[in-house]
C-alpha cells in the first residue's frame, strides 16, 4: 500500500480472494482515521464487489494477473477506483438489465453499486470502474 497526498491509498494485487479480504481489513483502519468509519459499510460493499468481480470475472481468478485498488478520501467524496488485466464485459447492456433472478452467487456488483455509489463510471471497455460516495455530514448546531 501507498500512501500518495496523504488522502490516495493505493494497493496492485494479485487476482486472489485472500488479498481482496486484506484490502477490505485495511479500509476500517484509512476510514476510522480520517473520521469516514460511519461509511464502513458502504465503502466495504463496493470495494468488495469490485473487487470480487475484478478477480472472477476479469481475472478468471489468475493470481499471476494483476489488480489495482485505489482509495480516495477527502471531505466531500469517497472514491474507489478498480482496474483489471482483463478483456472487460459489456457494462452498458448489463446496466440495463433488471435485477436477475438469483443474485447469490452472480450478478449483484451493478445492483450494489447502484444501492451504495452516488457516481459509477466505467471504462470503455469495462475493465475499471470508479465508484463514488458522496459525505453527507450533518452540520453541527452552535449553542446559543
Amino acid at each position: 500500500m501507498t500512501d500518495q497526498n496523504n488522502n490516495i491509498f493505493e494497493w496492485v494485487i494479485g487476482a486472489n480472494l485472500a488479498e481482496v479480504d486484506q484490502i477490505c481489513n485495511e479500509l476500517a483502519i484509512q476510514l476510522i482515521a480520517y473520521d469516514l468509519g460511519e461509511h464502513f459499510f458502504p465503502i466495504q460493499m463496493l470495494a468488495r464487489e469490485s473487487l470480487n468481480n475484478a478477480v472472477i470475472h476479469g481475472s478468471s481468478q489468475d493470481a499471476s494477473k494483476k489488480i489495482l485498488f485505489q482509495l480516495t478520501l477527502d471531505q466531500e467524496q469517497i472514491t474507489i477506483f478498480v482496474n483489471d488485466e482483463g478483456s472487460g464485459f459489456d457494462w452498458e447492456s448489463k446496466f440495463s438489465e433488471g435485477l436477475p433472478e438469483s443474485v447469490q452467487t452472480n450478478g449483484r456488483g451493478l445492483w450494489v453499486y447502484r444501492l451504495f455509489a452516488d457516481r459509477i463510471v466505467f471504462n470503455k471497455t469495462g475493465n475499471a470502474v470508479m465508484l463514488t460516495r458522496l459525505i453527507k455530514r450533518e452540520q453541527k448546531k452552535s449553542k446559543p
